[in-house]
């Protein structure tokens, strides 16, 4: 079922901050894009020399639902900006023009405006083709390294996504790992120590296309993950232990993708 939103003046993005508002993402994005800064309600949408265009964005929902982890939203926001520099452009943006780096800090700009947080591996992870390992030095602005991974077509066949049933919003479960970091607690420093460390050992599993070793990194991450959210049921749902018991004896290991909760 498909619906239709006309934004004519910024009163028209006023809930955009709501994630589940109507076009939520959409909004954060044109007002990225337009340039917006003007929060009086009665202002027009777009300013000279657009006010005598309109702009038509559509997007498609897909069987992937919403807060399922795998960062659909930073995707869809990295997409509908940069269709955007293309429609603003002329239609003159070619692929080998797209700054990716920019892209992944607009892509963060979006995501904070709709008030989901979330830093810049969904981004990083959709933005730049394959399997990589992404990094960032201390310091802000975030300088965002990537490093394409190669690996053999034989460790697809051993990856198996699983959707649980069970969806979540990822800034609930952010603010407890937030929360829990300020505390300084040994438990949570030790966690986020080991993270970095856990993301090498992926990589290097990776390019020796070890499911045997994969697994075993993917059974530490969500270790880790569940020590960095407080391991409530809130992380990890009833369902989804009762999900990895059953696989248990057929796998190397698993973890939920995203924040954790469900997907």
């Amino acid at each position: 079922e498909s619906s239709k939103i006309v934004l004519k003046t910024v009163a028209d993005l006023a809930d955009r901050r709501s994630p589940n508002a109507p076009a939520a993402l959409l909004k954060c994005c044109l007002k990225l894009r337009l340039g917006i800064l003007d929060e009086d309600p009665t202002t027009p949408l777009l300013q000279p020399p657009l006010m005598n265009y309109q702009l038509e964005v559509r997007s498609w929902s897909t069987s992937i639902p919403q807060g399922s982890g795998l960062g659909t939203s930073s995707i869809l926001a990295a997409c509908v900006l940069t269709a955007l520099d293309a429609a603003l452009s002329g239609g003159n943006l070619t692929t080998e023009a797209i700054d990716r780096k920019q892209l992944v800090n607009d892509v963060l700009l979006v995501e904070q405006d709709l008030t989901t947080g979330g830093g810049f591996q969904d981004n990083a992870g959709g933005i730049y083709p394959g399997i990589k390992i992404c990094s960032a030095a201390p310091g802000l602005p975030l300088r965002i390294s990537v490093e394409p991974l190669t690996s053999s077509s034989n460790l697809a066949r051993h990856l198996l996504l699983v959707y649980t049933g069970a969806v979540r919003l990822a800034k609930n479960l952010l603010m407890s790992v937030i929360r829990r970091w300020h505390s300084r607690s040994p438990v949570v420093v030790a966690a986020f120590e080991a993270l970095p460390k856990n993301a090498r050992a992926a990589a290097d599993a990776c390019l020796s296309s070890s499911a045997k070793e994969l697994g075993q990194v993917l059974d530490d991450y969500w270790h880790l993950k569940k020590q960095v959210t407080g391991g409530s049921s809130s992380v990890e749902p009833v369902r989804v232990r009762q999900i990895i018991d059953t696989l248990r004896p057929l796998i190397h290991g698993a973890s939920l993708c995203g924040a954790g909760g469900g997907g």
